[in-house]
């Protein structure tokens, strides 16, 4: 099944299923209209995805909702340019399989979830052009695999942590933009 595309007046999980078959794809955007506001907390229904995308929604505000942590199919996640606010939930920690990993450019903010460390199959973090804060976790020298690391254009603080130093795939690694000693 391909890409799926729903819209409405917010994000309707019973919207997004074609002829009553799991959904393997679903792409949600919705072009920059202003009737959505929120993910709602179904999200977590749509178990069986293993994309998504939500992106360029100037006004879908809010936070994740942590009944994310049952999409552990993911393999890609990308919710960017929108006007996210809140912490990033620590239950994407949960997603075992997902590569791409793109939350930049909404209004996140809060400490960087440990958690992250966990996600070894990772080969791209896009978490720049938030409002993230305090120091960046040491886990994060766990992601063997990470390949794009941009957490540029934050405000984290403290000092960079040795452990980045242990990334052998690195290819980008951006910390540029923040507030760091």
């Amino acid at each position: 099944i391909g890409p799926v595309s729903c819209f409405g007046t917010f994000i309707d999980c019973d919207e997004c299923k074609i002829m009553g078959e799991p959904i393997s794809d679903m792409i949600l955007n919705v072009n920059n209209k202003p009737n959505i506001f929120f993910i709602p907390t179904t999200i977590g229904l749509l178990s069986p995805i293993n994309q998504m995308r939500i992106f360029g929604i100037p006004y879908l505000n809010g936070s994740i909702p942590v009944e994310i942590r049952s999409l552990t199919n993911l393999l890609t996640m990308q919710i960017y340019s929108n006007q996210l606010t809140g912490p990033i939930p620590s239950e994407i920690g949960l997603f075992s399989q997902v590569y791409l990993l793109d939350l930049n450019s909404n209004a996140f903010s809060g400490s960087l979830p440990s958690e992250l460390g966990s996600l070894t199959s990772l080969t791209n973090l896009y978490l720049n052009k938030n409002k993230l804060s305090g120091s960046i976790p040491s886990e994060l020298g766990l992601l063997s695999a990470i390949v794009n690391l941009y957490l540029n254009e934050n405000e984290f603080t403290g000092s960079i942590p040795s452990e980045l130093g242990l990334l052998s795939a690195i290819v980008n690694l951006y910390l540029n933009e923040n507030e760091f000693t």
